[in-house]
């Protein structure tokens, strides 16, 4: 079968099912299966239909419901791989979590957040960075982390702040309400552009925000006592304004008499 190309932005009218970036970039991820990642995605693309439907426990925490069934046939596999690599994600990457609802029904799952375990790591150093020191941590987390040649930065995408990199919309609308938005989004492409894993988070921001607004002199006021128009007088002008005064110190007049 022949397949065309690509043409302009015709790759953009398919839907994709999205495996984050960091689960084969963190080591703590580096033993899981390349099929148990892609099964990680598939069931991320789930959570946003339960979301939608308010499938939520008592707690608030969202479950799916994605049978044995269902996974044999998104992943092409049988009935031992689909278990195999539940069980993996499960036990293994501590990613999933199943609760049965008793025989013949089908176990909720939750599909744990994965950027939580990868900021606790990475949250003490970026707390104690300042915006002066920032680039030294940049060159600590790149030498962990490997190289990125990625120049278009697809760890995070400008609209996954909340999903992916732990900063809640409400947390970024409380920054945004104390700092204002420009010092705010400011943080934010610094972190996307300097690639700070971990760094996404309501208390950086926060702390950066702070540092910056105490670094940044305040502007000048304007001394009342010179806030009028200036003349600009003549040298010959100048001349006589001296002689003038000088007249006048000396108790003379403007005639030269005593």
């Amino acid at each position: 079968m022949n397949f065309d190309y690509y043409y302009g932005s015709e790759c953009e009218q398919f839907s994709f099912y999205r495996i984050p970036k960091v689960l084969f970039t963190e080591d703590a991820f580096s033993d899981i299966s390349a099929e148990a990642k892609t099964l990680y995605g598939i069931l991320l693309d789930r959570m946003q239909l339960s979301a939608k439907n308010d499938w939520l426990d008592d707690d608030g925490r969202v479950f799916i419901i994605y049978t044995i069934e269902q996974i044999q046939e998104a992943m092409g596999c049988g009935n031992k791989k689909a278990v195999k690599l539940l069980d993996e994600l499960e036990k293994k990457a501590n990613l999933i979590e199943r609760v049965k609802c008793g025989i013949g029904k089908p176990s909720l799952i939750y599909v744990k957040n994965f950027i939580t375990g990868v900021s606790k790591r990475h949250s003490t150093e970026c707390q104690n960075d300042t915006p002066s020191s920032v680039e030294m941590t940049f060159r600590r987390v790149s030498k962990r982390h490997g190289s990125n040649t990625d120049t278009n930065n697809t760890d995070y995408s400008n609209t996954d702040y909340s999903e992916f990199d732990g900063l809640a919309t409400s947390d970024y609308d409380e920054l945004v309400d104390k700092f204002g938005k420009e010092a705010v989004d400011y943080q934010i492409r610094k972190i996307k552009s300097k690639h700070y894993k971990g760094c996404m988070n309501k208390e950086t921001i926060q702390k950066w925000c702070q540092e910056r607004k105490i670094q940044v002199p305040p502007p000048k006021k304007k001394n009342s006592f010179t806030d009028f128009p200036q003349r600009q007088y003549s040298k010959q002008e100048m001349e006589d304004l001296e002689r003038m005064l000088l007249r006048r110190g000396l108790g003379l007049s403007e005639e030269g008499d005593v």
